[in-house]
């Protein structure tokens, strides 16, 4: 027990470095406790499944601010409860939390060091389908001001 011990405090260690991998541990290894707990308070699967995301993205934000003197699962559980009480709060009020999109989390993490297939698809798509050019850029230099408008008009 002790070296699960040691072995969870140098992932938390990691995590607060921002590591993507470590925090994919984390993740592997407490994604069905949160589920849980975001469904004894829920009662609704898509519910947990939203707010088990939304977990994960405040927890990788919040990270900075864990101290790692105290006890990880207390401040975890902490986090899957006040995030449950906004979604259900929301929800009531016919405002949907919705979970994060993908650019979304690249923004928040940085791009992912190790892309999976899909992501190497989607990339090489946009590498052979460059974005459309700008209004009058495919012109030369000297017909672009055929295409301004007269000031003052």
């Amino acid at each position: 027990m002790v070296t699960d011990a040691a072995e969870i405090h140098s992932l938390l260690e990691q995590c607060q470095q921002q590591d993507r991998a470590a925090f994919a541990e984390l993740f592997n290894r407490y994604h069905v406790q949160v589920f849980r707990s975001a469904y004894l308070i829920t009662r609704r699967q898509d519910a947990a499944d939203d707010i088990t995301q939304l977990v994960f993205v405040e927890l990788f934000s919040a990270f900075r601010r864990f101290d790692l003197r105290r006890p990880f699962l207390p401040w975890l559980y902490r986090i899957v409860h006040n995030v449950s009480v906004d979604y259900l709060k929301r929800d009531r009020r016919g405002r949907a939390l919705t979970p994060t999109t993908d650019a979304q989390f690249d923004t928040l993490l940085g791009p992912d060091p190790t892309p999976g297939p899909a992501e190497q698809a989607e990339q090489a798509d946009e590498d052979d389908h460059p974005p459309p050019p700008r209004r009058g850029d495919e012109f030369s230099d000297e017909h672009r001001p055929v295409f301004r408008r007269p000031r003052g008009r």
